[in-house]
């Protein structure tokens, strides 16, 4: 299983920023708390977020310039895929969205051996600290996703990361024949 606390900062540089912004969505599975939704005006004036439902955090008064913030921490069960292994995947670009901070910290056991497979332009710094694994994934100043005729699919452009506890696609093939 998974425990992830995820803070988002988000700004609406315009009408469209804004419009995204009066909606933002949870992880659809997995137990959530939700610490923090709240918005900011321009003015530096705080609201808290208008409706809390259905796994969105609703803001109302919104204008060019207001900051949402919402910080939940998401409890997501094992995955039937692979049990006792971890995947996942985190990405640090997006079509139309700027990033301009984005972290990832990944903390596992010391005798899992993490498997990274890194895509585009993103720093990864590894600790060690008692008996657990540090690894901090970050990107800064990542332009928005502009969709091109005839591009990629956005999945190969992306900046990303890729992770795995599976040790080798030996055991991956032997769950999948099991």
């Amino acid at each position: 299983s998974a425990r992830r606390v995820v803070t988002q900062v988000a700004q609406a540089t315009d009408e469209n920023g804004r419009d995204l912004l009066i909606q933002k969505r949870f992880p659809g599975s997995g137990r959530l708390e939700v610490l923090s939704a709240y918005s900011l005006s321009p003015a530096g004036e705080r609201s808290e977020a208008s409706s809390l439902r259905d796994r969105v955090a609703r803001f109302r008064n919104l204008e060019v310039g207001s900051i949402v913030v919402i910080q939940y921490v998401h409890h997501k069960a094992p995955p039937d895929f692979l049990p006792d292994e971890y995947v996942a995947t985190w990405d640090f670009s997006g079509p139309a969205i700027q990033f301009d901070r984005s972290k990832w910290v990944l903390i596992v056991d010391k005798d899992r051996h993490l498997r990274t497979s890194t895509q585009g332009d993103v720093h990864h710094d590894e600790d060690t600290r008692n008996d657990k694994q540090i690894h901090v994934f970050s990107a800064q100043g990542v332009a928005p996703m502009r969709a091109e005729p005839f591009m990629p699919p956005l999945r190969d452009v992306l900046r990303s990361v890729a992770v795995s506890t599976v040790k080798s696609w030996d055991d991956y093939v032997r769950w999948e024949m099991a």
